[in-house]
């Protein structure tokens, strides 16, 4: 019985870790803007609607990285434009928002 503790305990432990990154889900998508939700002038996030090449399906994604909601408000990038996101999927998080084309 005591050595059945310890084996069990790293049991737990291992099975508890491997959910926590599994809730974290990344997703990556190529798609068209459909909708921008710039909010208040001085907001900090942006909230965008990406319409994904392959599937069809719309993914809202927030994106609170400064230089690309700047881009964002001052309509660099703009509804129509094709980007390549990186996000979340618990949360809509964007990790990544870049127009494919060119280098704005």
């Amino acid at each position: 019985m005591k050595k059945l503790l310890p084996i069990l305990a790293l049991t737990a432990v291992f099975t508890t870790a491997g959910i926590a990154p599994a809730l974290a889900e990344e997703k990556k998508i190529v798609g068209s803007v459909v909708k921008i939700q710039l909010g208040t002038p001085d907001a900090a996030s942006v909230t965008v609607q990406v319409k994904d090449n392959k599937s069809g399906a719309q993914e809202k994604v927030i994106v609170s990285d400064e230089s690309t909601v700047d881009k964002l408000k001052s309509k660099k990038i703009s509804d129509g434009d094709e980007v390549r996101v990186k996000f979340e999927t618990t949360t809509g998080a964007a990790k990544s928002f870049k127009k494919t084309a060119g280098c704005d």
